[in-house]
């Protein structure tokens, strides 16, 4: 879960309805759109007190009592592990007792998770088994103990890749891995010795040829203490419920959600009821997910009539869906590169609205059934809504697609969790029959199902069917009549002493400059970007105005906010683009190219107002409040583009074991 954090300025919570809170309402609201049962699981009081040399809090959060509860009405299973809680899924994992865990850290496959899942799907067996990764359970603990990890800053000097061919070169890792469960701490200590003169024999004289070159300087760095023992045993040894031999119960159940009581908690904290929004961001954020979970679960009539006239469990009903008109890939846009087939359907919200709105007060009921009503869309996975509504769906088949699994394959050459790419329809061709070096074979679901086998088909590949297609002669339309209309326009030749005085030539060079010094597309994508700032900061404004808000907690007085975008800028320029850098990645969740979008069309923004008056570095005068320079350029908002960048790194590229796990640029940002 991520929450924008920042202390001294900036975000209030005025600014943006409680943002640290609303983030994780969203990223709640993720989970509850997925046909899964999410357990989450927070950090304890014995978790590990330094991570990375760096000091960490062990006081629980200020926002944690609120968002567990809101977890609890959302029907999620939820509780607070004895240390650390990516050690605490792992161990739920390998007890086979959840079947994933939901990180962007692999040491969850240290602390002996065997399913991973954050964009792209990792399985330990597939690490195991790929050609270019082999990573048994204890050589990623080797690699651990020797670039670093969360626990220990490693061998200094020691990079992933010099670690991982030790791993595979050498017995170190298998050794030292066996030696932690099994010795007690005067053998592990003896064991430590022996082991260190091994390790450094490897790095000078690379007598198993496991290293590329022989590592002589970084032998040296191998000295007494190294590894320590306490930070073995936090690796392989995390404190967790399953440490002294019990087992926590985990309720695989889908449980209903209690929308009456979620409307409750964002009347609290947010004050959408009284607002009048309330409708319309449950209706976008949070509805679709209980339509899918509602079909998930069976329905008991007899429990859900007693719950209504009891008017104090949760409903279950299912959702009043009026038709299904496409079949698409889902879940989320193109851009995320959804993988699995499904239906848009159109909901009617009647159901949906009485439960959002029966316990929040008379004046936030009042307010809500003035706002207009209105069917809304929702994605559902093609199995799930087969199995609720047969009759709904069998004249609206899911189209046959052929989808490249995204799981790593262990004799897959590719970048382990590579994303799926679904085969267009068009390009399968049921005739074809043969096996030939054109004919490619492909995984298609059958009949819509994503379970079981798939069936197989066979298909052409694009570029042989565009060959045997018979060819399409396309002759030009010509009036008889007139000819001479049809003949091609001359061209007017310039003339060769033709000449321009100097100012002339001077205003053309200018014209040209300011039209095309940048492309088109990128001009009205910057432009667009700009309007957008403004619209985000005039409903910023008009909601500090709506709460009476004239001067803020921070100082921020609403007046001078207002002027922030305007010619010239002011002190409060730079904290709104950082503020709307913010909104668009880290609420709405859009790529590290919209932060760059956004910083380029507001320097160019600035850098041409008066001139170059506000163009170059950014400097303000805390005497006078005045700004020189770009205010884009500030250093609040450099920072959040960078933490939006290494995010993106984090994400997309392939990812090195201690960028991923020191990311100090966001730490203003996830917590």
């Amino acid at each position: 879960m991520a929450a924008y954090h920042q202390t001294g300025r900036g975000i209030n919570m005025q600014a943006g309805e409680n943002l640290p809170l609303q983030i994780l309402v969203w990223q709640a609201c993720r989970l509850l759109s997925l046909p899964i049962m999410p357990v989450v699981i927070f950090d304890g009081a014995s978790r590990p007190t330094t991570k990375r040399g760096h000091r960490v809090k062990t006081a629980p959060h200020a926002l944690l009592a609120a968002y567990m509860q809101l977890l609890k009405d959302l029907g999620f299973q939820t509780y607070i592990a004895p240390g650390e809680a990516e050690a605490e899924l792992s161990q739920l994992n390998a007890r086979g007792l959840i079947d994933a865990v939901l990180t962007d850290d692999v040491d969850a496959f240290l602390f002996g998770a065997t399913y991973g899942d954050y964009v792209s799907v990792f399985t330990s067996k597939a690490i195991q088994k790929h050609t270019k990764t082999r990573l048994t359970p204890a050589r990623i603990f080797l690699i651990a103990v020797l670039s670093g990890g969360d626990y220990s800053r490693g061998l200094k000097g020691c990079g992933i890749e010099i670690a991982h061919q030790l791993s595979l070169g050498t017995t170190l890792g298998e050794d030292l891995y066996a030696a932690v469960h099994n010795y007690s701490s005067t053998e592990l200590s003896s064991f430590l010795e022996e082991w260190c003169k091994r390790l450094r024999r490897e790095l000078v004289d690379n007598p198993h040829q496991a290293l590329r070159q022989c590592q002589p300087a970084l032998a040296q760095k191998v000295v007494q203490g190294f590894p320590s023992p306490k930070v073995l045993r936090a690796y392989l040894h995390p404190i967790t419920s399953l440490s002294n031999g019990s087992t926590p119960e985990i309720n695989s159940k889908i449980r209903t959600p209690d929308l009456a009581a979620v409307a409750v908690w964002c009347e609290k904290y947010f004050s959408w009821g009284t607002r009048g929004v309330i409708l319309d961001r449950f209706q976008n954020n949070v509805w679709g997910g209980i339509c899918v979970r509602s079909l998930i679960k069976p329905v008991d009539t007899a429990s859900a009539i007693a719950a209504h006239f009891a008017a104090c469990q949760p409903v279950s009903f299912r959702p009043s869906i009026l038709h299904v008109y496409r079949a698409a890939l889902g879940p989320g846009p193109g851009a995320k590169k959804p993988n699995t087939w499904g239906y848009s359907v159109q909901v009617e919200p009647h159901s949906f609205i009485v439960a959002t709105l029966s316990r929040l007060t008379p004046e936030a009921r009042q307010l809500g059934n003035a706002q207009p009503r209105k069917n809304f869309t929702v994605w559902i996975p093609a199995p799930i809504l087969k199995r609720a509504y047969p009759k709904l769906v069998m004249n609206f088949p899911v189209p046959i697609q052929a989808v490249k699994p995204s799981i790593l394959s262990a004799n897959d050459g590719s970048a382990p969790g590579s994303s799926s790419n679904p085969i267009d329809v068009d390009d399968i061709n049921e005739e074809d029959g043969g096996d030939n070096e054109n004919t490619h074979e492909a995984l298609v679901p059958a009949d819509g199902a994503m379970f079981g086998p798939p069936t197989r088909l066979k298909h052409e590949s694009r570029q042989k069917r565009r060959k045997t297609r018979p060819h399409r002669l396309r002759l030009p339309v010509l009036d008889m009549a007139n000819q001479k209309q049809a003949r091609k326009p001359s061209v007017k030749k310039k003339k060769k002493n033709e000449a321009a005085q100097l100012k002339t030539l001077a205003d053309i060079a200018h014209e040209n400059v300011a039209k095309y010094n940048k492309v088109i597309h990128t001009n009205a994508a910057y432009n667009g970007s700009i309007r957008r700032g403004k619209e985000f900061l005039a409903k910023l404004i008009a909601q500090r105005k709506e709460d009476r808000i004239i001067v803020c907690e921070q100082g921020i007085p609403t007046d001078e906010l207002e002027k922030a975008l305007d010619n010239p800028p002011n002190q409060y320029s730079a904290m709104v683009v950082e503020m709307f850098i913010a909104q668009k990645c880290v609420v709405e969740g859009c790529q590290q190219q919209v932060a760059e979008s956004i910083h380029a069309a507001f320097c160019q923004y600035w850098d041409a107002m008066d001139g170059t008056k506000y163009a170059g570095d950014y400097k303000l005068n805390k005497v006078t409040n005045e700004v020189s320079g770009c205010p884009a350029r500030a250093p609040c908002v450099l920072a959040i583009k960078k933490a939006m960048q290494t995010r993106g790194k984090a994400t997309n590229a392939t990812r090195k074991h201690a960028e991923a796990l020191s990311i100090e640029d966001e730490r203003k940002l996830m917590q």
